[in-house]
């Protein structure tokens, strides 16, 4: 797996699905006796314009977004979480299978933030 491929997957099975998801657990809260929280997104949700209802799921994709390329970001080196780092240390993020291993990101991997 490549950094491209790595990106491209985490997009689908992680960003995408976080989005939509978000949206399911809204429209259709799980269980017998859902969480009180999903429950009255629930009766909010069913009250908004088709419209509006559409404009909160482009919402949901936005925010999936903003996540996964600040989690990239923080991976890549670009958004620092550690403030006594010394700026030496870094994030590496390989792929490993029988027969090889790839850096996705680090020093001699790509910018993952940027392929999102």
């Amino acid at each position: 797996m490549n950094a491209h491929d790595f990106v491209n997957a985490v997009r689908t099975h992680v960003m995408e699905a976080a989005a939509s998801d978000s949206i399911l657990l809204v429209t259709t809260p799980p269980g017998r006796s859902p969480e009180r929280e999903l429950v009255e997104l629930n009766a909010w949700y069913s009250r908004l314009a088709k419209d509006d209802q559409v404009m909160l799921e482009r919402f949901a994709a936005i925010v999936a977004h903003a996540a996964t390329f600040g989690m990239f970001a923080v991976l890549d080196q670009s958004r620092k979480i550690d403030p006594d780092s010394d700026g030496e240390d870094y994030f590496e993020l390989r792929h490993v299978r029988t027969e090889a291993t790839d850096i996705l990101c680090g020093p001699n991997g790509a910018v993952l933030h940027e392929l999102l």
